[in-house]
């Protein structure tokens, strides 16, 4: 997979379009984000379900280290 800098920034419209091929991607397994926003910043980024998952695992490990961080201080 790409890095997500390297991946194109899309407007909003561009987005839209891009969205059916984007799934057709994720479902063969290629996990190369969506990435979209105005005037070249990224906003917001789409990606597979799975990927999100493991998102939210890290960030529930996270949660759980700074909780134990903050009891020790």
């Amino acid at each position: 997979m790409s890095s997500p800098s390297k991946r194109p920034i899309l407007g909003l419209s561009e987005a839209r379009s891009e969205l059916g091929a984007a799934l057709a991607r994720f479902r063969k397994g290629d996990a190369t984000p969506l990435i979209f926003g105005r005037s070249g910043v990224p906003e917001a980024a789409i990606i597979p379900f799975r990927d999100f998952q493991e998102v939210l695992r890290l960030d529930g490990i996270a949660s759980s280290v700074r909780s134990e961080a903050a009891r020790e201080s």
